[in-house]
C-alpha cells in the first residue's frame, strides 16, 4: 500500500501516518510489522518493540517479525531475547538467511559468556554463506568474525579477504 511506498522512499513520517491509519481501519499484523520497521529505522526502539509484539500477538508464525524484533532487541542490548527471536524465525523458516546471519553474529561477538558460542556462530554463518553462494559481503564478514572467534585465524583471514573482494566487486559502500 501507500505506507510501504512511503517507507521505501524514506518518507518515514508519511509511512508512520499511513500505517497507523491502517491499524485504526483494520487492526492487522502486517500494519503493526510495518510500523515496527518504520519506528526501528527511526531508532524509536520502544515503539518498534511494541509494534512487533502486537504483530506477533496476531500472527506468531511470521519469521520476518521475529527477525525485526530480534534486531531491535539487540540494539537495546538484550542479546538473549534477540537470540530467542532469531531462533523462532529459523524454526518457522529454516533457510531464512537474515535470521541466520544475525543469529551468527551474536554468539560470535557477545561479551556475555552465556550467549557466546563461536562454534555455533561458525555453523550458522557457513550455512548462510552456502545459501547465498558466497555473494554477500556482510555474510562473508560475519563468517570471518565467527572463524576468528572460534580460533580459526587462517579461515578468518581468507574469508575476510573474500568479503572485501565481494564488497569491491559489488560496489558495496556499506561494508
Amino acid at each position: 500500500g501507500l505506507g510501504a511506498i512511503a517507507y521505501a522512499r524514506g518518507a518515514n513520517g508519511d509511512a508512520t501516518r499511513l500505517f497507523q491509519q491502517s491499524v485504526r481501519a483494520r487492526d492487522n499484523a502486517l500494519a503493526h510489522y510495518n510500523l515496527g520497521r518504520t519506528f526501528a529505522s527511526e531508532r524509536r526502539l520502544d515503539e518498534a518493540v511494541a509494534q512487533y509484539e502486537a504483530a506477533l500477538a496476531m500472527k506468531s508464525d511470521d519469521p520476518d517479525v521475529h527477525v525485526g524484533l530480534g534486531a531491535v532487541l539487540m540494539e537495546r542490548g538484550q542479546a538473549s531475547a534477540a537470540v530467542a527471536h532469531y531462533r523462532d524465525a529459523l524454526r518457522i523458516k529454516p533457510n531464512l538467511v537474515s535470521a541466520m546471519t544475525n543469529l551468527a553474529w551474536i554468539p560470535a561477538t557477545s561479551p556475555d559468556a552465556s550467549v557466546r558460542q563461536p562454534v555455533e556462530a561458525v555453523r550458522l554463518a557457513e550455512e548462510a554463506v552456502r545459501l547465498t553462494e558466497a555473494r554477500n559481503a556482510i555474510i562473508l564478514d560475519t563468517l570471518a568474525v565467527s572463524y576468528f572467534e572460534a580460533g580459526r585465524s587462517g579461515d578468518a583471514v581468507r574469508t575476510a579477504r573474500a568479503a572485501v573482494h565481494r564488497a569491491i566487486t559489488d560496489h558495496d559502500e556499506a561494508t
